[in-house]
């Protein structure tokens, strides 16, 4: 097992706990995430995180052989304000932009 940070995204479903402090994460990917936080932490929060959007960065174990993630290990390092949204508009210019680049370039020899 190794030390790693990741990120996680989904909406804040729970916070707080009397004795081990946590938050709960309903994620896309993996479903509900229960991740130890420090209560000073979250009480210095502000306003209420609740049923918003957030990504998450995390401290965690992952094992270097199978690349599991352990989430019985997964500590809060840091909540961000995550609104995802997709700008077509924004996605298009920089198709634009990059295409003269690639032109001369086979996408099927440089990806091998």
């Amino acid at each position: 097992m190794v030390d790693i940070e990741c990120y996680y995204y989904g909406t804040l479903t729970d916070a707080g706990g009397k004795d081990k402090a946590n938050i709960h994460l309903d994620t896309k990917d993996v479903g509900s995430l229960t991740i130890r936080a420090d209560k000073e932490y979250l009480a210095g929060y502000q306003g209420n995180p609740l049923y918003k959007n957030f990504g998450v960065r995390v401290r965690a174990k992952k094992n270097i052989l199978t690349g599991d993630i352990d989430k019985s290990t997964l500590v809060l390092v840091e909540l961000m304000d995550y609104q995802p949204k997709f700008d077509e508009d924004y996605l298009m210019d920089l198709i634009h932009k990059a295409t003269p680049k690639w032109k001369d370039i086979n996408p099927d020899e440089w990806l091998t």
